[in-house]
């Protein structure tokens, strides 16, 4: 339910300034259920592993790619540390309380895993959400001075890096060749790099990166 979520609207320019749509399209096709992951091609073909593509014994579903599997891990937290660092400078001089500021850092901390701060303790940060902002203690207190102006340069701030965290993600997952298909004489499963051996087929020299 969108109001278990930050309500603050996130930025423009990550999609109206960017050389391409791809960011706003990889928010679109999660929301949509349409990310052509494993399990959702599985569920339309019969003939593709459910499995992550990446050797995880785990289903490949959106939250698995963008949250969970350890191929990512590296740019999790590389986005973590950056946004860690953007929320401390943004937070330095604002007149915040403690519970308030401690809140705050954990958001910047634990925005791409999953932790108690997102409701279901779910990260949902590659569909474009946050988790709120305001302390469950402190959501109905209004906020004084320039708070709000803090406030909306953290959720922008926020989405930012997950939009450009996503996108990175999505990117490397379209490049890694998913698992091949079952074979329609049997059960076993053959790579390209087979198929091509055992029919006496070659790529030309500047193909072979493609395998």
């Amino acid at each position: 339910m969108p109001t278990l979520y930050d309500s603050h609207a996130p930025p423009l320019h990550p999609y109206v300034r960017a050389s391409s749509a791809y960011s706003a399209v990889v928010q679109l096709y999660a929301r949509s259920l349409q990310l052509p992951t494993n399990l959702s091609l599985a569920s339309r073909f019969a003939d593709r592993l459910r499995l992550c593509r990446f050797g995880c014994p785990t289903l490949e579903d959106d939250h698995h790619l963008f949250v969970h599997c350890p191929s990512f891990d590296h740019l999790r937290d590389e986005y973590s540390h950056t946004l860690v660092s953007a929320t401390q400078s943004i937070l330095k001089d604002a007149a915040l309380s403690t519970p308030v500021h401690s809140h705050l850092d954990r958001v910047a901390s634990s925005l791409f895993r999953d932790d108690a701060i997102w409701p279901l303790a779910s990260s949902r940060f590659y569909l474009g959400l946050l988790p709120p902002l305001l302390p469950l203690s402190t959501l109905h207190d209004p906020l004084q001075g320039e708070s709000p102006r803090v406030f909306t340069r953290l959720a922008h701030t926020c989405h930012t890096y997950s939009i450009r965290l996503a996108a990175r993600i999505w990117g490397l997952v379209s490049r890694q060749r998913s698992f091949p298909t079952a074979n329609r004489f049997g059960d076993r499963r053959l790579s390209t790099a087979s198929l091509l051996q055992s029919s006496n087929l070659s790529l030309p020299p500047h193909l072979h990166h493609l395998l």
